[in-house]
């Protein structure tokens, strides 16, 4: 086997994986890569974001690790680094017995990766990678396999820019549509108010912690938060639904362990999650977790209704929304 840097091993996987139409893992599942990811510029996985269809499982994103032998996960330190708990596919050159283990307990499938050195140029012919001149190889579009699928849904490859822009349109409009059903599923089944705030929640997270943010709104439930914080003035509001938040978040100092922490019985609150759950690693200082919890907080305190009656905490929120007035839900806000 080459003993190819691993520099020219991410260039391979960036402009051939998708062009693959199989990995096999160690464990016998079918991957297709439909996109490889884009690349790390920093300490950390090779490609974040990659989108992968895993045979049982459907379309799985997260990031690739790629080493030159499969050991190399271990020699490099990464089983120990909570950075690399996104690993959702393990690629190297080299395969060995053993599975890849991640800081939280988890395990990455491992694919090899010899079947990128020889990539077939769609016509029959076959470009192969020479170790001794290790030259950028043939580009093809790392997106193939992606509009492969995206065909079979009626959406084709644009040939010019109005085409472009017919599609983008088309696509955002689906994405309204896809998003407006949705909600109406969730008003079908809970309050106007929780729906609001799981999807202001939701929002908060960002890229890399939406799904986190919309499972905290579902541990610290709207009228569980409100009833505790309308228990006391005003003035403390805030930080009474920042440590709250934080706790079932499981990102408090006490990850709610102490007496004081710990939510008050009966008002409903889930199951906290594990600070594992939360992507830190390569986020900007003002979109960490604990920075845009803080700023749900301050958001949410001033719709905390003070009633006698908890089935109208949250009437305020629910208001604006059965008003059916984006402008005075967004102005409030």
């Amino acid at each position: 086997m080459p003993d190819l840097p691993e520099r020219l091993l991410a260039r391979l996987w960036q402009q051939r994986a998708a062009r693959q139409q199989e990995f096999r893992t160690d464990a016998g599942r079918r991957v297709r890569v439909l996109y490889p990811g884009r690349p790390g510029l920093t300490a950390g996985p090779d490609f974040r974001d990659a989108l992968l269809e895993v045979e049982g499982l459907g379309q799985v994103r997260g990031d690739v690790e790629l080493h030159r032998r499969q050991q190399d996960w271990y020699a490099h330190g990464h089983a120990a680094d909570p950075n690399y708990n996104g690993v959702v596919l393990h690629a190297a050159l080299e395969l060995s017995p053993g599975v890849t283990r991640l800081q939280n307990g988890g395990q990455a499938p491992v694919i090899s990766l010899a079947s990128l050195l020889t990539a077939d140029d769609g016509n029959g012919a076959a470009d192969a990678v020479n170790p001794a001149n290790p030259a950028d190889p043939t580009v093809a579009s790392e997106t193939d396999g992606l509009w492969a699928i995206l065909e079979k849904q009626v959406w084709r490859r644009p040939a010019d820019g109005a085409g472009w822009g017919a599609l983008l349109d088309a696509a955002g409009d689906a994405r309204f549509q896809r998003k407006s059903a949705w909600f109406r599923r969730l008003l079908a089944e809970q309050s106007p108010a929780q729906t609001l705030y799981e999807g202001l929640m939701e929002a908060l997270g960002y890229r890399a912690n939406r799904q986190p943010f919309l499972k905290l709104a579902q541990a610290a439930p709207w009228a569980a938060l409100a009833a505790e914080a309308a228990a006391y003035p005003p003035a403390e509001r805030v930080s009474i639904l920042e440590r709250r938040l934080l706790q079932r978040a499981g990102l408090a100092p006490d990850a709610g362990q102490s007496a004081a922490g710990r939510a008050p019985a009966g008002l409903g609150y889930g199951t906290p999650l594990s600070a594992a759950e939360w992507h830190c690693f390569r986020v900007r200082p003002a979109n960490h977790p604990r920075r845009r919890i803080a700023g749900a907080a301050r958001l949410l305190a001033p719709f905390v209704v003070e009633t006698g009656n908890p089935a109208a905490l949250g009437d305020e929120l629910t208001a604006l929304v059965a008003a059916g007035r984006p402008a005075a839900l967004t102005a409030a806000l």
